[in-house]
C-alpha cells in the first residue's frame, strides 16, 4: 500500500494531484486513526465482541449467515423503515439498517474526497489519521436493479468487491456523497493508498474545512439523528456560534442589568475562543452598567492577566473583593499572580483566604501546594495535594503535580506511581496532548533517577510524538541513548534539541559526549568550543573538554581545560578529581595527591575522590592508606561496585583472601555480569586451594568475555594442577589464538604436554616461548627439565645454566640441575648444587623441596652406588613435593640391572 504525509488542506490536494489518474476515478475513506484497518462493521463485530472471538479466517465463511439472519429477524419483526417499499432487496434493507447503527457488511466511502478528510480528522485529535483511496476500478459497480435484487450470498461468494451508490433514501447520504463497498470482510491494504494525516495537525484542517468548505459535523449528519449526533457530549463545542446570539442579546436587552449580563456573556464567549483584548471590551461595558458584579471584574482581571496586564488584572482582583469580600475565586486567582511575581509568600496567604471561604477549592489547593513547592516546603505541599486529590479524586493534574514534588524529595517510586495514575486518565481526555506530554516528560525523568533508563526512553520518546517541540525532551532522550552507549540515536537528538534552540551549551556537550563515543574526536572538540563559546564563565563548559581531551589521551589539553574550569568555577570537586587523575598518568603523584584532597575538601561525600585516592595509594603505598580510602567510597556510597572490587584486590595483596572474596561477591552482586571481578576472585579462590571454585569463576568470565586471555590462561593452570592436562592444553590453544605472542601461554602449554610425556612437544611449545621472551626463566627451566626426561642431560644442564644466570637463587633450579649432573655421575657437582639448594631452601621456607634435598644429599653419602635416571612430572611452577614422588630410590643393583652391566 502506497502510503503519503501530509498536515493541510492544501497538501491533501497536492497529493491527489500527483496520483497516477485512475480511468473511474477513486472512492475515499477517512479513519480518524491511521492505524486501523479497513473492516466492515460486522467483520468487527464477530471478531472483536462475540462471546467466544472467532478466528479472522472464518469470518467470511460466517458473515454470509450473520447479515441474512440480522435481514430475516427484522423483517419478521416487522422493523422496516418508513420509506422502504416492501419489495426492496436485501441490500437497501442493509442500507437502511447500517443508517440506525446497526454492524453490516457495507463499508463506507465517499466520492468527495475532502469529506472523506473531514472524518480523519474529526474525532481522536491525540493520533495519526488517514484517507484511504480505492480505485473504483478495483471494485464491481452495481448500475442495474437486476443485479441489486441479488440476495446477500451472490455478493459474497467470491474474492471480489463491489460498490453501489444507494439512492438518497436519506439525506445524509446525499450530502456525504455516499458509496457502500461490500464483498468481503476487510479490503487488503494492498488495495489502497493511504494518505496520513498528522495528529497535530488535525484541529487546523477542520478549521479550514468549515470555514473555507462548508463542511461540518452538522451539515454532513443533516437529519434529525444527526443533528442529535453533531450535539453529542463527545463533540467538540464551537464557542464562535454563541457570540452572534449575546450580539442580538445586547442589541434586545433594554433593562440595564439584562444588557450587562449580556456583555458580561459575549466577553466569556471571546475569552473562549481565545481573544482576550475583545473580552476585556465586553467586560468594561458590562463593569459600567453593573459595578456590583464580582465575576466581571475576576474575568476581566483573567483576561488582563493572559495579556500580560498584571498589575491591572490584580486591581480587577481587588475589587471583585471589595464588591464581594467572600469570593474565594478572586483571592484564589490573585495568588496565582503574586506567585507568577515570584511573591511566594503573598501568594500563600491569598490561598490561605481562599480556602478559609471555601474549603472545597480544590484548585486553591493545587495552587498553595505548587508554591510551597518552590519554596521547597515539601511535605506541606504534598499534603495540599492530598487534600486536592480528596476533593477532586479525577483530576490528573494534581497526580502530575504531586509526582513532581515527590520526585524532588526523593521518593521516585512514588512519583512514578502518581505519574502513571494521569497519564492513564490523561490518555482519555480531549485536547489534553500537553499536559500528558509533560507528564510523560516527568515520568521519563524520575526513571532516569533511579536507573531505568531505558525505560525512561519510551517515555522521552512519548513527548517528542505528543509535543514535537518539546526541545528539553529532546535533550533528555539524546543523554538517555549516551548511558546506554547508543550514540547514533544521540546524535539524532541532540541535533533535533539544537535546531529547535540554537543557544543550548548542555545540548553541545551532550552531542560531544555521543560523537566521542563514535570516536568522531575532532567534531566533539568543535561541539564544546560551541558550547563555551556560547558561556566562557561556564566552568563545567571547561570541564567537560577536559574530559573528552583525557579520554582520547591529550592530558596536556585536558590539564589546561581544567585549570580554566576552576578559574571559572573554584568549587567544582569532579574537576580536581580529574584533574588530579590526569596528573597521576602523568607521575604528578604528589600533584595528584593534592588535587584529590582539595575535591574531598570540597566535597566530603565525594565517594570518586576517596576510590581514586585509594586506587592511587594502591599503586604508591601505603596499603592501609588505600584500603581505608576505599572504604570511605563504599560507605558513601555502598553499592560501588568498582570500589567493592579495588578493596578486595587490596585485600588479597594483604593476604586477606577470604575478605576479598566477600568484597568481590559484594561487587557481583551490583554488577552481576562484572567479568574483571569474577577473574580476581577466581585467583583468590586459587590462593586459598579452592580450585573447583576458581574454576567456575573463570568459566563465569569466559561466558561473559569469550575473549578474554588471562581467564583461559588461570583455568588451564588451575586444569593443569588438578591433573587434567588435556583440558588444559585446550585452554592455553586458546590464550594462543587470542594473544599469539604471550610466551607465558607457550611455556603452560609446554609444561602441560609434558605432564602427558610429550616432551618432544613440550620443548617445541618452550622453544617458542624463549623465541618470543628469551630471558623467560619459567620456560628455560622447564625446557631443561624436559631434555632431562629425555636423556639429555647436557641440554638440560645448559637450560638450568641460563636460568641461573637469570635467576642466580632460584633453589629447585639448583635442586634440578643437581639431578641431572646426578644422572651424569658427576656426583660431586651434584652434590653442591643440592647443598647450595638446600642453603637456598633454608632461607625461603621451602620445606617440601628440603626434604628432598636431604634425600639426595644422603643417598650420595653411600659407597659405593650408581645411579639410573629418574622421571619428574611438569606443573606449571613445579611443586616440589610432586617431583619428591616421582624421583626412584636408585641403589647399585637396579643401575647395574638397567645398564646391562
Amino acid at each position: 500500500m502506497e502510503e503519503l504525509v501530509v498536515a493541510s488542506v492544501a497538501e491533501f490536494q497536492e497529493r491527489l494531484q500527483e496520483l497516477e489518474p485512475e480511468e473511474r476515478g477513486y472512492l475515499f475513506r477517512g479513519q480518524a486513526n491511521a492505524a486501523w484497518r479497513v473492516h466492515s462493521s460486522a467483520a468487527r463485530r464477530l471478531s472483536d465482541n462475540s462471546v467466544r472471538p472467532i478466528n479472522q479466517q472464518l469470518i467470511s465463511h460466517l458473515l454470509v449467515g450473520y447479515l441474512e439472519t440480522m435481514i430475516a429477524k427484522a423483517k419478521l419483526r416487522n422493523y422496516v423503515p418508513p420509506g422502504l417499499p416492501s419489495d426492496a432487496s436485501d441490500l437497501e434493507f442493509l442500507a437502511h439498517l447500517q443508517h440506525q447503527g446497526a454492524a453490516t457488511g457495507l463499508i463506507d466511502f465517499s466520492r468527495q474526497p475532502l469529506v472523506a478528510l473531514w472524518f480523519a480528522c474529526n474525532d481522536i485529535r491525540a493520533k495519526d489519521g488517514a484517507v484511504l483511496l480505492l480505485p473504483r476500478s478495483a471494485t464491481m459497480e452495481i448500475s442495474d436493479l437486476a443485479t441489486l435484487k441479488n440476495n446477500i450470498e451472490f455478493f459474497y461468494g467470491e474474492d471480489k468487491l463491489w460498490s453501489w451508490e444507494p439512492s438518497a433514501f436519506r439525506e445524509r447520504i446525499l450530502t456525504q456523497k455516499s458509496v457502500f463497498v461490500f464483498g468481503l470482510p476487510w479490503i487488503d491494504p494492498d488495495r489502497q493508498t493511504k494518505i496520513t494525516i498528522r495528529a497535530e495537525s488535525k484541529t487546523r484542517i477542520i478549521e479550514h474545512l468549515e470555514s473555507f468548505c462548508g463542511i461540518n459535523e452538522e451539515e454532513l449528519h443533516p437529519d434529525y439523528s444527526g443533528f442529535a449526533i453533531a450535539n453529542a457530549s463527545t463533540k467538540p463545542f464551537d464557542a464562535k456560534r454563541t457570540i452572534s446570539y449575546w450580539q442580538k442579546q445586547i442589541e434586545q436587552s433594554s433593562d440595564e442589568l439584562e444588557k450587562a449580563k449580556a456583555y458580561y456573556k459575549y466577553g466569556v464567549a471571546f475569552d473562549a475562543i481565545g481573544d482576550p483584548a475583545k473580552a476585556i471590551e465586553q467586560y468594561d461595558e458590562a463593569a459600567k452598567l453593573n459595578p456590583r458584579d464580582a465575576n466581571t471584574f475576576i474575568n476581566r482581571g483573567n483576561a488582563k492577566a493572559d495579556l500580560g496586564n498584571t498589575d491591572e488584572a490584580i486591581a480587577d482582583y481587588a475589587t471583585a473583593i471589595e464588591v464581594d469580600p467572600e469570593c474565594a475565586a478572586a483571592f484564589n486567582n490573585r495568588g496565582n499572580l503574586k506567585a507568577n511575581l515570584e511573591l511566594k509568600e503573598e501568594a500563600i496567604a491569598n490561598y490561605d483566604k481562599a480556602l478559609e471561604l471555601d474549603p472545597q477549592l480544590a484548585e486553591a489547593y493545587t495552587n498553595r501546594g505548587s508554591a510551597k513547592a518552590d519554596l521547597k516546603l515539601y511535605q506541606e505541599a504534598v499534603a495540599d495535594f492530598d487534600s486536592a486529590l480528596e476533593i477532586d479524586p479525577l483530576n490528573p493534574l494534581m497526580y502530575c503535580n504531586r509526582g513532581t514534588v515527590k520526585a524532588e524529595m526523593k521518593l521516585f517510586e512514588e512519583a512514578i506511581a502518581d505519574f502513571n495514575r494521569a497519564i492513564d486518565d490523561l490518555e482519555n481526555s480531549l485536547g489534553a496532548e500537553q499536559d500528558l506530554a509533560q507528564a510523560h516528560f516527568n515520568r521519563g525523568l524520575a526513571k532516569t533517577s533511579i536507573g531505568l533508563i531505558a525505560d525512561s526512553l519510551v517515555d522521552f520518546i512519548r513527548t517528542v510524538k505528543l509535543d514535537p517541540e518539546n526541545v528539553n525532551a529532546y535533550y533528555n532522550l539524546g543523554t538517555a541513548n549516551n548511558r546506554l552507549g547508543l550514540y547514533s540515536e544521540a546524535l539524532v537528538n541532540f541535533d533535533k534539541a539544537i535546531l529547535l534552540r540554537p543557544k543550548y551549551p548542555d545540548a553541545y556537550t551532550s552531542r560531544a559526549y555521543a560523537k566521542a563515543g563514535l570516536g568522531l574526536y575532532e567534531e566533539a572538540i568543535l561541539d564544546h568550543n560551541r558550547a563555551i563559546d556560547l558561556d566562557p564563565n561556564d566552568g563545567k563548559a571547561y570541564h567537560n573538554r577536559g574530559v573528552t581531551n583525557s579520554s582520547f589521551g591529550r592530558h596536556e589539553e585536558a590539564l589546561r581545560d581544567y585549570d580554566k574550569a576552576l578559574l571559572c568555577s573554584p568549587e567544582l570537586a569532579d574537576t580536581y578529581v580529574n584533574r588530579g587523575t590526569v596528573k597521576a598518568h602523568l607521575g604528578r603523584r604528589e600533584e595528584a595527591i593534592a588535587d584529590l584532597n582539595q575535591a574531598i575538601l570540597l566535597d566530603p561525600e565525594n565517594s570518586i575522590a576517596y576510590f581514586q585516592r585509594g586506587i592511587f595509594r594502591r599503586s604508591w603505598g601505603p596499603l592501609e592508606a588505600a584500603l581505608s580510602d576505599i572504604d570511605m567510597a563504599i560507605r558513601i556510597k555502598p553499592d560501588f561496585a568498582e570500589a567493592l572490587h579495588n578493596r578486595g584486590k587490596i585485600k588479597a595483596e594483604l593476604g586477606l583472601h577470604e575478605d576479598a572474596i566477600a568484597d568481590y561477591s559484594k561487587a557481583l552482586d551490583q554488577r552481576p555480569e562484572y567479568a574483571g571481578v569474577y577473574l580476581d576472585r577466581g585467583i583468590a579462590n586459587t590462593a586459598l586451594r579452592r580450585t573447583e571454585e576458581a574454576i567456575k569463576d573463570w568459566d563465569e568470565v569466559i561466558r561473559i568475555s569469550p575473549q578474554n586471555a588471562d581467564a583461559y590462561i588461570n583455568r588451564g593452570s588451575a586444569m593443569a594442577l588438578l591433573r587434567r592436562p588435556r583440558e588444559a592444553i585446550l585452554d592455553f590453544d586458546k590464550v594462543i589464538e587470542i594473544v599469539p605472542h604471550l610466551s607465558g601461554a607457550y611455556n603452560n602449554r609446554g609444561s602441560a604436554k609434558a605432564i602427558l610425556g610429550l616432551y618432544e612437544d613440550a620443548i617445541r611449545d618452550f622453544n617458542a616461548a624463549l623465541g618470543i621472551n628469551p630471558g623467560d626463566m619459567k620456560a628455560l627451566a622447564n625446557r631443561g627439565q624436559s631434555k632431562a626426561l629425555l636423556g639429555l642431560h647436557e641440554e638440560a644442564i645448559a637450560d638450568y645454566d641460563s636460568t641461573l644466570r637469570i635467576t642466580p637463587d632460584d633453589a629447585e633450579v639448583y635442586y634440578k640441575r643437581g639431578l641431572a649432573r646426578k644422572d651424569l655421575r658427576q656426583f660431586e657437582s651434584a652434590k653442591k648444587d643440592f647443598e647450595h639448594a638446600k642453603i637456598l631452601a633454608q632461607e625461603q621456607g621451602l620445606r617440601e623441596l628440603l626434604s628432598c634435598l636431604e634425600h639426595e644429599l644422603k643417598s650420595l653419602n653411600f659407597k659405593p652406588f650408581q645411579v639410573i635416571s629418574h622421571s619428574s612430572e611438569f606443573v606449571p611452577g613445579v611443586d616440589p613435593e610432586r617431583l619428591k614422588e616421582r624421583i626412584y630410590e636408585l641403589d647399585d643393583e637396579l643401575f647395574v640391572k638397567k645398564s646391562g652391566k
